[in-house]
């Protein structure tokens, strides 16, 4: 941005203005600079080591299926 002409700040009020609500954040917009100052040219995280991050779309699944089965089962399992 500092070599186009624009301050950081600058750079971050064309975001909102462009794209409102849905800008990303300040934080995020800084850590973006950084990386790029860097050399990175991609705006995805690096590679990490150790277990990979959870299926999010299959614990959603598994638990809609719980959720089903409670109301399913419509105040059964409450005892009286």
């Amino acid at each position: 941005m500092e070599k186009l002409g624009y301050s950081s700040d600058e750079f971050i009020d064309g975001l909102k203005k462009v794209y409102g609500d849905q800008s990303p954040s300040r934080t995020q917009v800084f850590e973006w600079i950084k990386r790029f100052k860097e050399g990175k040219e991609e705006l995805k995280d690096d590679p990490r080591s150790g277990r990979p991050s959870k299926d999010t779309a299959f614990y959603r699944e598994s638990w809609q299926r719980r959720m089903q089965k409670c109301l399913d089962m419509k105040g059964s399992y409450v005892k009286k």
